[in-house]
Formats: structure tokens, C-alpha cells, sequence
């Protein structure tokens, strides 16, 4: 059994939930519906349901249907956060509307953090597995701007993105 077999066997034995965001993006759903297949994962696909559903009918991948598909703007959640962030960011100019448009995002993140008075109750363990480094946590304690943690993470991204080249099935 070579090392991506391990893998794949060791990730079968205990599936984790993955949220893969952009999840009407034909190569993300291509490659939901093999782990779907495979039962590697419990996925989440964050789109519009319609068009996830109709591209998966139109390619034929039948295992999506075992994915949840979250809407991000239609979501029931959506008008609270959008509201909060409204509430938060109201004196510096933003409406109602950039609020909805805006939705949960690292600007809605920093806010919260700063007006929800939670200190470190805020950041929950799951926060550090899934932005995968603890300098953003680190970041946002010392109140460091949204500009300033983008461009920290961009050299990780670069990494990440030359480290990802040789496992891509598509040109980028």
C-alpha cells in the first residue's frame, strides 16, 4: 500500500467534516463528488444550492447529494450577522445593504471581536484548526489591522501554492 492509499484509508476510518468554500466551481465540485464517492469526508459546499444542484446534475456527479450545501446569502443565520456587522461599522458609513453584501468576512471578524468584549472566550480551539497558524489569533489580540494580517499570510499562501503544484489535476 503506497502512501496515498494509506491515506486514503486512514482519512475512510474517520471522516472529518471540510467546508469547501466556491463550491460551485467546477473543479471543486468535481473533486467533492470523488470524496463524496470515496467517503473520505463529510463535506460542507458554501453556494447557491440551485446552481450546485444543476451543475451536479449536468456533470453527473450523484454523490453531492450527500453534501450539505450551505447559501451563504440566503442563509438564516445571514440577517443576524449582516445586522451586527451594520451595527458595528454604522458611524463609519456602511448601510444595511454593504453589510448583507459584505457577510461574514475578516472585517466582520475583527469587529466582532473588538465590540463583543469576549477576550479570549472569542477564540474557540476549532479557530486555530481552521485558520491552520495561531499568528492571526495573535494578531487580532494586539489589534492589528485587516491589512496588516492579509499581508502577513501572503507568504504562507505562496508556499502553499508552490507546495500544492505537483497534487493539481488542472492547470491554475
Amino acid at each position: 500500500m503506497d502512501i496515498l492509499e494509506q491515506m486514503i484509508a486512514r482519512a475512510q476510518a474517520n471522516p472529518q467534516r471540510i467546508v469547501l468554500p466556491e463550491g460551485d466551481e467546477p473543479r471543486t465540485l468535481e473533486a467533492a463528488n470523488i470524496l463524496l464517492r470515496d467517503k473520505i469526508a463529510k463535506l460542507i459546499l458554501i453556494g447557491n444550492p440551485a446552481t450546485i444542484e444543476q451543475m451536479a446534475a449536468e456533470k453527473g456527479y450523484e454523490y453531492i447529494k450527500e453534501a450539505k450545501i450551505v447559501d451563504p446569502i440566503n442563509d438564516p443565520a445571514m440577517p443576524t450577522y449582516a445586522n451586527l456587522l451594520y451595527e458595528l461599522r454604522k458611524a463609519k458609513g456602511m448601510t444595511e445593504e454593504e453589510a448583507r453584501k459584505v457577510g461574514f468576512s475578516l472585517r466582520y471578524l475583527l469587529d466582532a471581536y473588538k465590540h463583543l468584549n469576549m477576550d479570549n472566550y472569542f477564540f474557540r480551539p476549532f479557530f486555530e484548526l481552521l485558520v491552520g497558524q495561531d499568528y492571526v489569533r495573535k494578531m487580532i489580540n494586539q489589534g492589528k489591522s485587516e491589512e496588516d494580517i492579509r499581508a502577513c499570510w501572503q507568504e504562507d499562501v505562496a508556499k502553499f501554492q508552490e507546495q500544492r503544484r505537483p497534487y493539481l489535476l488542472y492547470e491554475e
